[in-house]
């Protein structure tokens, strides 16, 4: 694989990701002072294959000399002619990232015809990729020869290395890490190590342990994992001279492993895993096989940043405007994690189904401020009685799906009994006219109603409709 094709296979990343109408890669060409094509991604049939724009000049020419990026959102102006158009095309919005390697090497471009802005997030991503792509022009500078093939070492890797940034999921990513071929990474043993919100890292993926490692607690500066994750740099243990490490945490099965190579996934400020490799013999990983690893958990970071991005822009979708809750899309797209996380401990729990009957007509005859009035002032209202839950759907337009934990028989009456007292003949003020609150609830108990979510819904649902002024439990 040339380092042209490797350009090109992350041009094709960077756009993919984005949902690019056009990507281009810009290089510098310090002699002329000018910028040149160099490779491009396009759904345009207008694009210039011989563009060359000049030093400080136009918007690449500009990110050039400020060395900082650009995002231009043409919803409120007509955008104007581009360089690597050979004629206007109807772009909605556009990023500029310099490509910097020690110096600056060119500018990736990326412009859209469905999407004015780019996330803070996808604008990290789109720097990392552009990241790799200077690091590439770079080495054409210092291995010209290189251009029409490099070493087959080199491009086995790379070929790998793309394998994992195409990695759909999390899981297919930890598994492809796993499965690398040992030609790429030779070793004996191998994890990948995921970190939680909290801090905490749980090993999700490993081979050649004789032990099991799934239920090991990792934490930040503890153990080789720890450390490595705690300082975000890589850990490489030569010789263990047969001592005992703390590779992963408390509770850990020492095992004979003569040396041992740690390295991270950053994104940004943060540490989301760490690959942790390990050989029989003393001196079996050495510097070689550290390199190789960081360009792979490079590639890795990529894969993991996109897939965080494409999940957030996902659940974004599926979010309320007015209670900032996810919808029933996201519930029954993702029923089965949902239930799993739910119940994982197999405590008394309850489902609250919450109908709120007059919302309908409210925004009919208040109008959307109005509604939306009414149901933030119903949300606080809520509030006053149950404590915060950890889950909360809009199951519909006037319905919201209640998780409450800790919640048994009687429990679940006492809750009744003060949702009925607190909800039942209330007003609340839309402007200064009192609108009354006509609401029914009814839930389902975990696990003496049923151990299924979908099956605690629907009774939770039947119970609602009863349509008497009581919670029904």
């Amino acid at each position: 694989m040339s380092s042209r094709t490797a350009l090109t296979q992350l041009i094709e990343l960077a756009g993919n990701t984005a949902d690019a109408y056009t990507t281009a890669l810009f290089a510098i060409d310090s002699e002329r002072g000018s910028l040149t094509l160099k490779a491009h991604l396009s759904l345009s049939p207008n694009i210039n294959p011989q563009a060359t724009v000049e030093w400080g000049k136009g918007l690449i020419g500009q990110v050039a000399l400020d060395q900082a990026s650009c995002i231009k959102d043409f919803s409120k102006e007509k955008p104007p002619a581009l360089a690597w158009y050979t004629k206007k095309e109807d772009i909605k919005g556009l990023l500029a990232v310099p490509v910097i390697h020690h110096q600056l090497e060119g500018v990736l471009v990326i412009d859209s015809k469905e999407q004015y802005q780019f996330s803070t997030k996808l604008q990290k991503i789109i720097t990392g990729f552009a990241d790799q792509m200077a690091w590439h022009l770079n080495l054409e500078k210092q291995h010209p020869e290189w251009i029409e093939g490099e070493p087959a070492a080199f491009s086995q890797v790379l070929q790998g290395c793309r394998h994992l940034a195409e990695a759909p999921d999390r899981k297919t990513l930890s598994k492809r890490l796993i499965n690398l071929p040992l030609h790429l990474l030779s070793c004996d043993a191998m994890a990948v190590v995921w970190f939680k919100s909290d801090g905490v890292g749980r090993v999700t993926h490993s081979r050649g342990w004789h032990q099991s490692l799934e239920k090991l607690n990792i934490e930040p500066g503890k153990g080789v994992c720890g450390s490595c994750a705690n300082t975000g740099t890589p850990v490489m243990i030569r010789n263990t001279g047969k001592r005992k490490f703390m590779l992963f945490g408390s509770g850990e099965k020492n095992e004979p492993f003569g040396s041992v190579l740690a390295a991270p996934l950053i994104a940004g400020k943060q540490v989301p895993g760490v690959i942790l490799c390990a050989a029989q013999a003393a001196h079996g990983l050495g510097q070689e096989q550290l390199d190789k690893l960081s360009m792979i958990t490079a590639f890795a970071s990529f894969a993991w940043a996109r897939i965080e991005n494409q999940q957030q822009l996902e659940f974004d979708k599926t979010l309320c405007p007015v209670t900032g809750f996810p919808d029933q899309r996201f519930l029954y797209g993702n029923l089965g994690s949902i239930e799993s996380k739910l119940f994982q401990d197999r405590q008394p729990s309850g489902i609250l189904m919450v109908q709120l009957n007059n919302l309908h007509s409210i925004y009919g005859t208040y109008g959307l401020a109005g509604g939306d009035q009414f149901l933030g002032k119903f949300l606080t209202l809520l509030e006053k009685t149950i404590a915060i839950p950890k889950f909360i759907i809009k199951f519909s337009d006037s319905a919201l799906l209640i998780h409450l934990t800790d919640m048994d028989p009687g429990k679940a009456r006492s809750l009744a009994d003060e949702l009925n007292h607190s909800v039942h003949h209330k007003f609340l003020n839309i402007g200064d006219t009192p609108v009354p609150v006509e609401a029914d609830f009814g839930m389902a108990l975990y696990p003496s109603d049923a151990d299924q979510l979908n099956d605690l819904i629907g009774i939770a649902l039947s119970r609602a409709s009863q349509n008497e002024e009581r919670i029904h439990v």
